[in-house]
């Protein structure tokens, strides 16, 4: 049996009669760029994360960076330091640099591969102006804790969900919490589009009003323009996309997260597998199934040549990426991180997985472990 990582065919199928359908309206409106689409999509989002402002833009990248250019002209202080995880894709940490902060790193909690908010306290000073958790592979950080200290030191939160479309801490969902969220919609993601897409949720309104003028040139009116902004607009296209697959996230998620329950149980006890751990504080919606183990290379060569396709992220850390060193890092260590880079890997797992091909995958790593 062949088993992809992420299967966009078999989970776009479902869609695209509609999609051709949706394409042909807006091309009879050329509602492209801005539009119903967009607006329908912006409100339907941000009742559904339970915010009060959903600003979309056109990637998750452009999403972090606006969001933080957005606090800090608002803040219009000289603090820039920024604290966030080396856990993450590149994007979280460059947004910090591209829009004007400085980066400063913070180890993991080995539980659940977030930011460490014991840690998070250990480095804060005068110049620290936020910080950035990322839910990373759909488990929310201890928003908790990392609200405390917010607090505490005046400082923002800008929720990376990028990863966690849907999920939740306690009763509030990722990209509620903070002083604003952020996602992405490429096409991996939970909720995902045909292309890129962005999005960014708050409470805040005049952070939402920054915003609709950053992404647009910094125009308060045509040609008159307050500040440097940016081109950053969802297609029209995309949004309605997005606003048709919107309708079925909570069902795809419900489903990511019953068949990550076959995982752990088809993988409880083997070998020295970790799982990922859940709490029940947050709900969880398994973008990534990430086991850890110290065979990790070996069982991933194995896996592909069994037909099972598996992916690794993220095996640098930020901190020993070119960008980040010396000057943008802190001088702590690292030591959770380090050590759980070298032992991730992730399973196939994504909205259409079928139970046969979580089975076979897990019976497979059972045979492999049979050996070790």
């Amino acid at each position: 049996m062949e088993v992809k990582f992420i299967d966009l065919q078999r989970e776009n199928k479902r869609f695209k009669e509609k999609i051709k359908e949706l394409f042909s309206e807006i091309i009879d409106k050329s509602a492209f760029v801005g539009g119903k689409f967009v607006e329908e999509f912006e409100k339907n989002f941000a009742e559904y994360i339970g915010v009060n402002h959903c600003i979309s833009v056109n990637s998750g990248t452009d999403a972090l960076i606006l969001s933080i250019a957005g606090l800090l002209l608002n803040e219009g202080s000289s603090r820039k330091k920024i604290i966030t995880t080396p856990f993450t894709f590149f994007a979280t940490a460059e947004a910090i640099l591209r829009a004007g902060g400085e980066v400063v790193f913070c180890d993991i909690d080995e539980r659940d591969l977030n930011l460490n908010p014991d840690k998070v306290e250990e480095i804060i000073d005068d110049e620290t102006c936020g910080i950035i958790p990322v839910h990373i592979f759909g488990m929310p950080a201890d928003m908790d804790k990392i609200g405390e200290i917010a607090k505490k030191y005046n400082l923002w939160v800008v929720e990376d969900a990028c990863q966690s479309h849907g999920a939740k801490f306690k009763d509030k969902k990722t990209g509620s919490i903070g002083d604003a969220g952020v996602f992405s919609f490429y096409p991996t993601k939970n909720l995902n589009g045909m292309g890129d897409g962005g999005a960014i949720t708050t409470n805040n309104t005049k952070l939402a009003e920054t915003l609709i003028l950053l992404k647009n040139h910094g125009q308060v009116e045509r040609y008159r323009h307050e500040f440097i902004g940016f081109n950053s607009r969802l297609d029209g296209i995309q949004a309605a996309i997005l606003n048709e697959k919107l309708k079925y996230l909570d069902e795809y998620n419900n489903h990511r997260i019953e068949m990550a329950k076959i995982y752990d149980r088809e993988l409880k006890g083997v070998g020295d597998i970790r799982l990922p751990e859940t709490f029940p504080d947050r709900k969880g919606v398994f973008h990534l199934y990430t086991i850890r183990t110290r065979y990790r290379d070996e069982l991933k060569e194995f896996l592909n040549k069994n037909g099972v396709q598996c992916g690794i992220y993220y095996p640098i850390p930020l901190f020993k990426q070119t960008p980040f060193n010396g000057a943008f890092a802190s001088t702590q260590e690292f030591p959770i991180t380090e050590k759980v880079v070298k032992e991730v890997i992730s399973l196939p797992l994504h909205n259409e997985i079928k139970k046969e091909e979580v089975e076979f995958v897990s019976h497979l790593i059972r045979e492999f472990f049979k050996g070790k």
